[in-house]
Formats: structure tokens, sequence, C-alpha cells
């Protein structure tokens, strides 16, 4: 859907909310900034896809997935490549050897990415781990670099024209919260919270 039609939605979902005359409508609370309606929604939509791809289940996010073209270091079974800078989620890592993909990448908070630091705990073939320290990704474990398949899903570029259509239903709950956030319209945005929560669950089922 274009970013004309996906601001349109928002502003609707916005008036059937909260009906608003322009004057009234203009002043958002936090930081008495003054401009249209339009320009909060405009300002927000970016950031706003990115939550829903951060939320998003994996099987609705088909389009706004990229390859990873850089070469893979393979150094005692352990691959590691740096991170593109537009890197927002893993989406899917798969190499010959292994049992099954993987998903999600860990963090070094996370108290698994302890275990792969040591070369009898690190995830193997049956159950691999991904997991990225100082922008960069570490694979556990590999015997080869070759016909492997890494896919991560990119940040919003700003301004962007089109939004893929399946994640537009939650990017227009997403974009109304973001905006009632702005105006603290604090029940509303409760209300709309539980909205994304229920098309989240319903999805991911």
């Amino acid at each position: 859907m274009t970013r004309a039609d996906v601001k349109k939605a928002i502003k609707a979902k916005l008036e059937e909310l909260s009906p608003f005359s322009e004057p009234s409508a203009l002043l958002a609370v936090a930081n008495n900034d003054v401009k249209p309606i339009d320009s909060y929604i405009e300002e927000t939509m970016d950031s706003a896809f990115d939550k829903v791809l951060l939320l998003s289940p994996l099987h609705l996010i088909k389009d706004t997935v990229k390859s990873l073209l850089t070469t893979v270091t393979l150094t005692d079974g352990v691959g590691t490549v740096a991170a593109p800078s537009d890197y927002l989620r893993l989406h899917t890592v798969f190499y010959p050897e292994w049992r099954r993909p993987v998903n999600v990448c860990i963090g070094e908070s996370n108290p698994l990415y302890l275990l792969q630091r040591n070369p009898n705990t690190r995830g193997k073939y049956e159950k691999p781990v991904v997991a990225i320290n100082n922008n960069t990704f570490e694979i556990y474990s590999l015997k080869t670099i070759s016909d492997g398949i890494f896919k991560y899903i990119p940040k919003t570029v700003k301004n962007v024209a089109t939004f893929e259509d399946s994640l537009v239903p939650l990017l227009v709950i997403q974009g109304t919260l973001d905006v009632l956030v702005i105006f603290e319209q604090t029940a509303k945005a409760k209300s709309v919270t539980d909205e994304l929560l229920t098309l989240l669950k319903l999805n991911t089922i």
C-alpha cells in the first residue's frame, strides 16, 4: 500500500476514535508543538513500521526482507560477519548441515550467549545459534560457509513510498497509537494497544 493511502487510513482511524476539528487537533501536549495532524502521522509512520516489523510473526513479512551479501568468515567452526547498517531483525539463517533454521538472533546479554563461548556447550548442527555482538553476527556452528541462507529484516527507509500489504493493518493501528501517545490520549492509547495485541495474536495462530 502506498504511503499516502496508509496516512489516510491512520487519519481515518484517529477521527473515528477521537473526532477533531482541525484547530483543536494541532497542539501536541507534550511539547506544545503546533502543526497539522497529518504532520504527526507522517513523522511517526516510519518508526511505527519498524515497530511492526519487530513485533510481527515472520510469516507475515515476505517482501520486507534482504539477503546478507557479505562473505562469512569461518574460524574453528564459528562463522562471523559484520551486521549491515540497516539491520533491524533476523529473518532466516540456514546452512546445509543444520537440522533446522534459526529465526531469532540473541544478544550478549542473553544467558545463552555465554554458552556459545564454550565449544562444548555452544550451538551445534542440531540446535544452531545466531548471536550479535559489537555489530557482528556470530554463527554457531558451521562446517562450511557455502550454500548458506542469511536473510534479515532491514530498518525502514525514511519516507519509504510503499509498505508491505500484509503488514498494513498492524501499521495503521501502530501509527494511530503513536499519534495518540503524542497527544497524551492515555485511555484511547490503551484501547488501541489492546487492539494491536489482539491482532498480533490472531496472526500468530
